[in-house]
């Protein structure tokens, strides 16, 4: 894929997601997979440590050294194992879309994350250890701090739920299949690893 279809795919993704995934499937190149879901896994990674309250017991430093590190690895390691997760329950289904072809659906979903990273650059400038603390004195006591801070959740509520459509879109296009499916076959994958999870707590609690 040379760059201007990479750039060109970074904008239709958002539109039209199942005809820029057959565009960039058809080019048989995948150099961005990866790169595409280390951002993500960094994202993922300031979430994760926003909404568990790190900045109780770690410097903000720390958490993003971490975040920058982890991050990817995490992005990495799920790409693998969900993209295998959704290629082997897929087949279930109808599915014909290869391993290599459901990573790349997979990863090009990520392309909103891209954007949540970017707001994270505001966050931390305006709100520092707000981000990762259970009391946001600077957010709750600075009425600005306050909009902006709904604002930017906001749009990354918007950017959660686009990246989930077009998660949804890339991966029926990769399989060949309608979108219902597509949800049928994002659900197994789920479900395949979560059922056996709940099953050995009930009986370990039984």
């Amino acid at each position: 894929m040379d760059n201007t279809i990479f750039n060109k795919a970074l904008l239709t993704i958002w539109t039209s997601p199942r005809k820029t995934i057959r565009t960039i499937l058809d080019s048989g190149d995948d150099k961005y997979t990866l790169i595409l879901v280390s951002i993500a896994g960094i994202m993922n990674a300031l979430n994760r440590a926003s909404g568990s309250n790190m900045g109780e017991d770690m410097s903000i430093w720390a958490i993003i050294l971490l975040a920058l590190f982890f991050g990817p690895l995490s992005g990495i390691i799920s790409l693998y194992i969900g993209t295998l997760l959704i290629s082997w329950t897929g087949k279930w289904i109808g599915g014909v879309g290869d391993h290599s072809e459901i990573k790349v659906a997979y990863a090009w979903s990520n392309v909103p994350a891209i954007i949540s990273v970017i707001l994270w650059i505001p966050q931390l400038i305006f709100f520092g250890d707000d981000m990762f603390t259970a009391n946001m004195e600077k957010v709750e006591s600075n009425l600005g701090f306050t909009i902006l801070f709904f604002a930017i959740s906001a749009i990354e509520a918007v950017l959660l739920v686009w990246g989930i459509i077009i998660l949804i879109k890339s991966i029926a296009e990769a399989q060949q299949f309608s979108s219902w499916r597509a949800i049928g076959n994002l659900l197994l994958s789920v479900l395949i690893v979560v059922v056996p999870i709940l099953l050995i707590v009930l009986i370990a609690n039984g």
